[in-house]
């Protein structure tokens, strides 16, 4: 029997490994060890893309990877989180020249399956912002923080504190110059905090993120009207995809938490996160099938509304394919990056977002997941 290729492809300002720390690592591994208990033969790769860079240069990295890794008969799947979706849908558009015809359309014929991870097909409101200028500035201290959170847990507190206002500020205003060089000013005070040797690797992950900001602008909902409408799927690929929905910020959510200044900062951060992404117009939306409207009812007991989001990318735009499993989880939940300090190595939340995902649940999806692949599901 043939061993079937996986390739897991991070997402927007996803970093593939930073020392110990992984981006695929928990949900790699998880997917390994049901694909393996159902003895199916399989290799799994993760993609190393840049950040931020357009839909076509990732996508041209995955098929640089595919080429170096795979023999040239092997059965190919694609599972790609947030826009890495995005990049594994574009691979296999019919017609479509990434690299070169012959090899491009060589790869894309033996594609059996793309499976899609929170991503934003229909685009998301967040890129808006972070497609303006003051947005691409505050990128790089939001990708910082949430690489350092992942890494220790939660961020210093003055951090979190400046970090929420420039956030909340950026909601209803455009600041001026003074807010830009504060940016600069935590970015290298948070930067400054990691060991030399990691350092280096996070200078690097962010020198990628700033030389290239082309995915910005492709995934606002506009950009991604225009992606949908030229880049359709390809006969005979299963898509099918992972939907996550964040709990809505409220006051309540927030006093239950206590009354520790830290709580309250990341709280107040995630809704910030939660608020950009809620903006989400109908008219850029498909109307859904009736599986899909089904499989949303079933996981939340309503179809989410235009607003509801996992912090960073609205519920709605992520439904593309079969449905595999709506999950109450916010953007990184569903990669293993929930809270669980007594597993080893630790794993810490990406923002406060109170989703209660945890172990069971992150089991469940990714066994859902597996079943997709082995087409049992």
């Amino acid at each position: 029997m043939a061993v079937n290729h996986i390739y897991l492809i991070p997402g927007f300002f996803g970093f593939v490994d930073l020392g110990d720390l992984a981006y695929w690592g928990p949900a790699h591994d998880m997917l390994k060890h049901y694909l393996r208990q159902a003895a199916w033969p399989v290799t799994l790769h993760v993609v190393p893309v840049p950040p931020t860079a357009s839909l076509r240069v990732r996508s041209r990295a995955v098929v640089q990877k595919i080429r170096e890794t795979a023999p040239v008969d092997a059965p190919l799947h694609l599972i790609g989180h947030s826009s890495g979706g995005l990049d594994a849908r574009l691979l296999v558009t019919p017609g479509l020249n990434l690299v070169e015809p012959a090899l491009t359309q060589s790869i894309a014929q033996r594609v059996q399956t793309v499976i899609t991870v929170a991503t934003p097909h229909r685009g998301t409101p967040s890129a808006e912002f972070f497609s303006s200028l003051y947005g691409k500035r505050l990128l790089r201290l939001f990708s910082l923080s949430t690489v350092y959170v992942l890494r220790r847990g939660h961020l210093p507190l003055r951090v979190v504190i400046r970090l929420a206002q420039l956030m909340r500020r950026s909601i209803s205003l455009l600041p001026g110059q003074r807010e830009l060089s504060l940016d600069d000013h935590l970015f290298d005070a948070l930067l400054g905090e990691f060991t030399k040797e990691r350092r280096a690797a996070v200078k690097d992950f962010m020198g990628e993120l700033r030389a290239d900001q082309g995915l910005l602008s492709q995934i606002t909902p506009h950009g991604m009207d225009i992606f949908g409408a030229t880049a359709p799927d390809r006969p005979g690929v299963r898509y099918g995809c992972v939907i996550t929905r964040a709990r809505r910020p409220g006051a309540r959510r927030i006093f239950r938490r206590g009354l520790s200044p830290l709580e309250h900062g990341m709280a107040a951060l995630y809704a910030s996160c939660w608020y950009l992404a809620s903006t989400m117009s109908e008219e850029h939306l498909d109307p859904l099938s009736p599986e899909a409207m089904a499989a949303l009812i079933a996981a939340y007991g309503e179809i989410p509304t235009l607003s509801d989001n996992d912090g960073m990318v609205p519920s709605l735009s992520q439904v593309h394919g079969e449905v595999i499993r709506a999950i109450k989880a916010d953007h990184l939940d569903v990669l293993g990056h929930y809270p669980d300090p007594e597993s080893f190595p630790p794993r810490y939340d990406w923002l406060t977002s109170g989703s209660e995902y945890r172990r069971r649940p992150f089991e469940a999806t990714w066994e859902d997941v597996a079943d997709f692949l082995l087409d049992r599901g």
